[in-house]
């Protein structure tokens, strides 16, 4: 895991279970949107609704779903209890279909209710939709996908204060654009049939892994709403990196003047956190650039200039495998433990984790 004096890398890396589709990726091109503005007859027609008995919930993690339904159209209304502070998540699938005959984009995707305790997302997210957008062809269908789940903040709520009422509303329009063309999937296998020994593309490593490599590898992945790539293959699944740095709004390392991340908030873990759960440290203000206290029994760590006894996992860590992973990945079944080196940025493979999500490994 590349690690400087003071860390800023945020690309993430996810590890997917051997089993997962593996889809390579069509970009459509953008056209104007199509209006109709004529008194002559029309015989077209629109009818773009959330389908009948297509509002349900799922993956309930200590929390309850007391209602869960269509309030018109293209409005759907959750009411959500988290019943548990710091683990509660519950995801709700809203379908919507195309039974008229004009072809319908989905622009955005609005949310109201909510408080400072109660954190929704959805997939896809208004940012995806501007450059991967649904398009629904007449008797199309799409799933759209909201997970609701416990924001972490400093005073713990009680009672109401894990309750409330989340209204989603679609807003699609008319659209003169076609869906893309259906995304071949892939499995594994298929991919691992595929290898090359020279130029871009998959290399077979002769050690039961294999590895992307090249300027163009073509080795993107939809996945979550998101585009990735594949980074190799190996017994246990797949990894992939985010193909853009990922958003760290809300996350309490952010710096103010970027998005950028660093391993701590300021003091968390430097030398004055001695006997408080914190990590003895040499110098610097950011902690040590430690990502986990797992390393080695005593938890005695070094990173160039930098000692200490690691007492507690990194900020980001617990952010990443936390909030970014049951908010923003929906705590997707597909993603498991992965293995990444984690030693300091001049010796990465002095140190291994095993989690779900984690920062860029170098060579």
């Amino acid at each position: 895991m590349k690690q400087s004096e003071r860390n800023k890398r945020n690309y993430i890396i996810i590890g997917l279970c051997a089993i997962v589709a593996i889809m390579a990726v069509g970009f459509a091109a953008f056209s104007q949107q199509l209006t109709i503005n004529s008194t002559s007859e029309v015989t077209s027609t629109w009818d773009v609704h959330i389908k009948e008995g297509g509002v349900s919930y799922k993956n309930a993690v200590d929390a309850t779903s007391t209602l869960a339904e269509k309030t018109s159209n293209l409005v759907a209304t959750f009411a959500c209890n988290l019943t548990t502070p710091g683990t509660s998540t519950i995801s709700y699938d809203v379908v919507v279909e195309n039974k008229g005959s004009l072809n319908a984009k989905l622009d955005s995707i609005e949310l109201t209710g909510g408080n400072d305790a109660i954190a929704v997302v959805t997939s896809p997210t208004n940012a995806s939709l501007s450059t991967s957008p649904i398009i629904l062809a007449p008797n199309d269908e799409t799933t759209i996908t909201v997970t609701v789940s416990y924001n972490d903040i400093n005073t713990v709520p009680t009672g109401d204060g894990l309750r409330t009422n989340i209204v989603a509303k679609l807003n699609f329009s008319q659209t003169s654009d076609s869906p893309s063309p259906a995304i071949p999937t892939y499995t594994v296998e298929d991919l691992k049939a595929n290898t090359v020994t020279t130029g871009d593309g998959l290399y077979d490593n002769q050690d039961g892994t294999y590895t992307y490599k090249g300027s163009n590898p073509g080795n993107y992945l939809s996945f979550a709403g998101n585009i990735w790539r594949i980074l190799g293959i190996d017994s246990t699944g797949i990894k992939i990196i985010s193909d853009e740095r990922i958003d760290l709004t809300g996350y309490k390392g952010e710096e103010s003047s970027s998005t950028e991340g660093e391993f701590d908030s300021q003091g968390l873990r430097d030398s004055s956190s001695n006997g408080a759960g914190g990590t003895y440290c040499s110098q610097g203000s950011y902690g040590c650039n430690i990502w986990s206290k797992d390393y080695l029994p005593a938890g005695d760590y070094t990173n160039g200039s930098k000692t200490g006894t690691v007492l507690l996992d990194s900020e980001l860590k617990t952010y990443l495998n936390g909030t970014y992973y049951t908010s923003t990945l929906s705590s997707n079944s597909n993603i498991i433990d992965g293995t990444y080196n984690v030693g300091p940025y001049n010796n990465e493979t002095a140190y291994t984790w095993t989690g779900k999500v984690a920062l860029l490994t170098g060579p």
